[in-house]
């Protein structure tokens, strides 16, 4: 598979970015467009988006440990993610709820019942500031696609992808 057609597939799986998107990206070795003033800038190099996404789910592992603390996993989610990655995971909570609600469990073990114990995670860029994580549970393993852009607070979660298997 060639890489527009690679690009092309793995972006229209997130954010159906079209090929000539893949072309310039290709072509350019310092990308710097700009999207919206909430989105930020474009993450112009992969290392970069997995450090700090690796960084992200340290700290998520600290606070979503044995002492679970749901105000603690709140706050670092939006405190490393843009407004539109939060509606996201408003949206995909799926339960009853009152005040606020985020599908927390989308960026780690998904929506299932006995993950078991945390195994390993993997973080994969695809191109285009998009990075596959699979986190892999003793019973799951779930996958996420994640966008990642820079903004002028840092690094930020911007969109947010589940993947069925």
């Amino acid at each position: 598979m060639n890489k527009c057609a690679l690009l092309v597939f793995v972006a229209s799986l997130a954010f159906g970015s079209a090929c000539k998107q893949a072309n310039e990206k290709a072509e350019t070795t310092n990308v710097s467009a700009s999207v919206s003033q909430e989105q930020g800038t474009i993450v112009a190099d992969d290392s970069k988006g997995k450090e700090f996404l690796e960084a992200f789910y340290d700290k998520m592992d600290e606070i979503d440990g044995d002492n679970f603390d749901q105000d603690k996993v709140y706050a670092h989610i939006k405190e490393n993610s843009t407004e539109h990655a939060i509606d996201v995971l408003e949206e995909l909570y799926e339960y009853d709820c009152e005040g606020e609600c985020l599908a927390f469990w989308t960026l780690t073990y998904g929506a299932f019942n006995d993950p078991g114990g945390f195994v390993s995670r993997k973080i994969t860029p695809q191109g285009n500031n998009v990075f596959l994580v699979e986190n892999k549970y003793e019973n799951n393993t779930n996958k996420v696609l994640l966008e990642v852009t820079e903004t002028n607070n840092g690094y930020k979660i911007s969109d947010i992808k589940t993947m069925e298997e």
